[in-house]
């Protein structure tokens, strides 16, 4: 795999796992013990959702295994969305990003120093698949398949007929722990914590992930802005210069 090919793939993990962290809501009813009444609590806990994050930018950093820390800045409009990502003094000092990624609501690509790179096919599939909510994502055909304490909160474990888990608060029917494929057969695993309230929703800005037992980063959002005014140029891949 080339190097362009490589990180690629990890820009477009982070654009929509960072996507898909943005998760909750005020503390809503306690859900019920069978899928089908937990994903209608799910269905009317989140109502409105969609519009009131319709336009968001994000700040965080992100640590690594080794200490080395990460700026990224997070754009989306709708269905359009831009990731931006370089080390920390490089972002602070207003060059611009090492990393870049931009989707339009049509085309994806993907700017490093290496060169860039649109998505296609499967790849674009995938992505644009890994941007779903993840409570849109239960079906009835998911299970609930025990109950487990995270971070102090009281969970379902949910297991969606791809196999892999995710835990929801039965109580703020928030997801605090998701359990997706990882490289070389092992599963990944983020653990959302640190809640805090964006426009009267609880939004995690914290999350820690790890390939099996192994921790790989830790991202902290610095700020979270809903109802941005955003000008639909910033996600048009032509308009990127520099790489």
């Amino acid at each position: 795999m080339s190097k362009l090919r490589f990180k690629t793939g990890i820009l477009v993990f982070v654009a929509y796992m960072a996507l898909a962290a943005i998760c909750a809501a005020s503390p809503g009813p306690q859900a019920g013990g069978d899928i089908k009444s937990l994903i209608s609590q799910l269905d009317e806990h989140y109502s409105g959702f969609e519009k009131v994050m319709r336009s968001v930018e994000i700040h965080s950093h992100i640590t690594g295994p080794s200490g080395q820390v990460m700026e990224q800045v997070i754009y989306w409009k709708g269905k359009k969305l831009r990731v931006e990502s370089g080390p920390k003094q490089q972002m602070a000092g207003g060059a611009a990003p090492e990393d870049l990624f931009v989707y339009n609501g049509r085309e994806a690509w993907v700017f490093t120093p290496q060169g860039k790179h649109q998505l296609t096919g499967k790849d674009l599939q995938d992505f644009e698949t890994g941007r779903s909510w993840w409570w849109t994502t239960l079906t009835p055909q998911a299970k609930i398949t025990g109950q487990e304490t995270v971070n102090g909160r009281d969970c379902y474990v949910i297991e969606p007929p791809s196999g892999y888990r995710m835990w929801i608060d039965k109580n703020a029917l928030v997801i605090v722990k998701s359990e997706s494929p990882g490289p070389e057969g092992k599963k990944s695993y983020t653990v959302y914590s640190d809640f805090r309230k964006v426009k009267g929703w609880d939004i995690p800005f914290k999350q820690e992930m790890f390939i099996g037992s192994q921790p790989v980063s830790v991202s902290v959002t610095d700020s979270f802005e809903a109802g941005k005014d955003l000008p639909d140029s910033l996600f048009e891949p032509g308009n990127v210069r520099g790489y």
